[in-house]
């Protein structure tokens, strides 16, 4: 990946962010930060249903899918239910990273929940793919739960 962005015959490309930390040496590049503006209706996205109790976990997985034309975020919820801890796993979508929409994808009837309550999650972490020639692997996640695992040939959704 390095190699790629620092070959001077490929296109231009264009990151949000640039960390260099990790190179050492970085020519043909100027870092110019746009001046960021808080949206006015923040935040976009506020716990609606009872499975995700009081707040959304949110680890910086929202993502353009050209597939599905539409960002799409994963999170996590967690609170305490009759008494004992509860983690969840959900997804939600949108066509302009404002209004979100939380399909019910049947696992638990009703919500937009992916994994609930028999995996612990933290942290999950997910990414699109495109480049894995197989579409049911597209996309993929790291996150700790009880035990340390991927998950993968996963669609996203279920």
């Amino acid at each position: 990946m390095w190699t790629d962005v620092m070959n001077t015959s490929s296109p231009p490309l264009k990151f949000l962010f640039w960390d260099n930390r990790l190179c050492e040496e970085v020519s043909g590049f100027e870092r110019i930060p746009g001046k960021p503006r808080k949206y006015e209706a923040n935040p976009v996205l506020m716990p609606e249903q009872p499975h995700e109790f009081r707040r959304l976990h949110l680890y910086g997985s929202a993502h353009w899918d050209r597939h599905a034309d539409c960002f799409r975020l994963w999170y996590s919820t967690h609170g305490t239910e009759a008494g004992e801890s509860r983690s969840r796993f959900c997804h939600a979508e949108s066509t302009d990273g404002i209004r979100w929409r939380r399909p019910d994808y049947g696992i638990v009837k009703g919500t937009n929940i992916l994994l609930d309550c028999d995996h612990y999650v933290h942290g999950p972490s997910v990414i699109i793919d495109d480049a894995d020639p197989r579409p049911a692997w597209r996309y993929k996640m790291l996150m700790k739960p009880a035990s340390r695992r991927g998950l993968d040939g996963w669609t996203g959704c279920h």
